[in-house]
């Protein structure tokens, strides 16, 4: 019945949400929650932690764990690029020229 819980949690989240980290590279679940402009974030078995997010935070949608020990965030509607540490504070944002309503991003194999 437990496992069965955690699919069934696991595919609500899916649907309800754009980007979600597994429990395998952050210990726990990072759901952007894209109606509210925050990173809701759950333990491996499900249950709710807590929220994060910060000002200007408009649509996150992708979200990366970078081996420098910062979460990059997507923000689609401000085409920027929002940065946190992994306490999830708030370091800084960016944008380029070439960023439009970004949706995803991930992380090669150099690190780039």
């Amino acid at each position: 019945m437990k496992n069965l819980f955690k699919v069934i949690f696991v595919i609500a989240v899916v649907f309800a949400a754009y980007a979600i980290l597994p429990p395998d590279n952050t210990g726990g679940f990072y759901v952007t929650s894209f109606g509210s402009d925050s990173i809701a974030v759950y333990d491996s078995a499900g249950t709710y932690l807590h929220t994060f997010t910060t000002t200007g935070l408009d649509g996150p949608r992708g979200i990366v764990f970078a081996p420098n020990d910062k979460v990059y965030i997507a923000s689609q509607f401000t085409n920027e690029v929002f940065v946190f540490d992994r306490n999830e504070q708030f370091l800084t944002k960016f944008t380029t020229a070439e960023l439009e309503s970004p949706t995803g991003m991930a992380i090669s194999n150099n690190n780039e």
